[in-house]
């Protein structure tokens, strides 16, 4: 008998379903329930209906998840739990369903799980990687997602002239390295890095950051946080791209993009702890990219599992703050996009470093107190992302975006970030369904 199998076995027995009551494993692949409303009060379509068989007929669904009428299921182990089709506004796209997961997954959990994934690196001396394994596989269709995957990551500045940008040794090969007391970014280093912007009154709000030519990856708490009375639609907000300078119009070289659509995370928690901190935005119209406006890479699950290791450094961008408390005076903001390069702290130890639930849609990264190291992400970097270079694509991929902390660069205390790769099944069912729709 299969994994699969036993486990739905497990599920049939007295003993699995007390212990479904308390919550649902595994992501709740066995759960065979009769709930048949999301998480946003609509009712499920028929899994039998013709429109939902053609958007799941290229879905690798579990053959032992039984799609019964219109019930909530998770037939290709989303991550975020059972869901279902629904149709809103005439369009039919997919929800959540509001049950309970396990905190921690009991038996499978393919990022935490690294011995159940195929062999593809090998790590050698130091912080130097070297990486066997096949070759890149694009995540996206460009119908739906636009165009830019094929050479993500690749910095027309740097990777595309076979050069390296001055902090990249220090990132990838040593500890002494240094966006509280961050450096100022190289131009055109970070050429993903977006800035959203207010409409009226014009005002700097978040970091984002350039995944296609469509597509534009942010923080949920930068459109909705209502303690702070937020809650922002495609009418107040702008994104502006290639810009190196916080304050100044770069004419010739920044544009400037209304958005037409905005897509928060379902389940996204800003009452608790941020948990799946993750909003879509789409642009109005396509941007062309140039040296200083080009995308960067969503991970695939080789790619997280090599790079998402204790103690690997990532490098955060923004235009926040360089000193805890917001003060708008010009002293606490940088002139220039900074940069700081953070390691990836043990998950443990996360937790440990907090009162804050923290979930596996988190990772923290910074420096321990007996380091002797500083640099941390402050008020304002948030939504921005946090990106590492994958040396055997010659790739820079994000890896985080910037979510919460308490404080910037207290001592015990780390920043918090949104885990991407546990987002990447959701964004792609978000942009299949925006591609999807033309053709209904």
């Amino acid at each position: 008998m299969n994994y699969w199998a036993n486990l739905f076995a497990l599920a049939s027995t007295t003993l699995g379903r007390s212990w479904l009551k308390m919550c649902l494993p595994n992501y709740g692949i066995e759960y065979n329930g009769d709930l048949s409303v999301t998480i946003g009060g609509h009712t499920c379509l028929p899994w039998s209906l013709p429109e939902v068989k053609t958007l799941s007929r290229d879905k690798e669904f579990i053959p032992e998840v039984q799609l019964q009428t219109n019930k909530c299921r998770n037939p290709d182990g989303d991550s975020e739990g059972p869901w279902c089709y629904v149709r809103i506004a005439g369009n039919i796209t997919m929800d959540y369903c509001d049950l309970q997961l396990c905190g921690r997954v009991q038996t499978y959990n393919p990022l935490l799980n690294k011995s159940s994934w195929p062999e593809q690196t090998t790590v050698t001396e130091g912080r130097e990687r070297s990486v066997l394994g096949q070759a890149r596989k694009n995540l996206f269709s460009p119908r739906t997602f636009g165009q830019g995957e094929d050479d993500c990551g690749q910095r027309p500045l740097f990777e595309k002239k076979n050069k390296t940008d001055a902090n990249e040794a220090c990132m990838l090969f040593s500890r002494w390295c240094r966006i509280v007391g961050g450096d100022d970014a190289e131009v055109g280093s970070a050429p993903w890095q977006v800035m959203l912007y207010k409409r009226s009154p014009q005002e700097f709000l978040c970091g984002a950051s350039l995944i296609s030519d469509q597509w534009i990856l942010t923080a949920a708490h930068c459109i909705l946080y209502p303690p702070w009375n937020k809650n922002f639609t495609i009418n107040d907000i702008l994104v502006r791209l290639g810009k190196h300078n916080r304050a100044q119009f770069e004419r010739g070289i920044e544009k400037i993009v209304a958005i037409d659509e905005i897509i928060v995370h379902p389940k996204y928690n800003w009452k608790e702890n941020l948990n799946r901190d993750i909003a879509l935005l789409h642009m109005r119209r396509p941007v062309t990219f140039t040296d200083k406006i080009h995308p960067i890479c969503l991970p695939s699950k080789p790619v997280a599992k090599f790079l998402m290791s204790e103690g690997f450094k990532g490098r955060v961008t923004g235009w926040g703050n360089l000193k805890e408390s917001w003060n708008p005076a010009v002293r606490n903001l940088p002139s220039v996009l900074q940069q700081i390069h953070l390691p990836i702290v043990d998950q443990n130890i996360c937790r440990s470093s907090t009162s804050v639930k923290i979930t596996d849609n988190m990772f923290c990264a910074g420096y321990k107190p007996d380091d002797n190291h500083r640099g941390d992400a402050c008020e304002g970097d948030g939504g921005g992302p946090f990106v590492m270079k994958y040396p055997a694509e010659n790739r820079w991929y994000q890896i985080g975006i910037v979510s919460w902390g308490e404080g910037c660069d207290r001592d015990g205390k780390y920043g918090f970030y949104t885990h991407l790769f546990r987002m990447t099944k959701w964004i792609g069912k978000v942009i299949e369904k925006m591609g999807g729709s033309d053709d209904e």
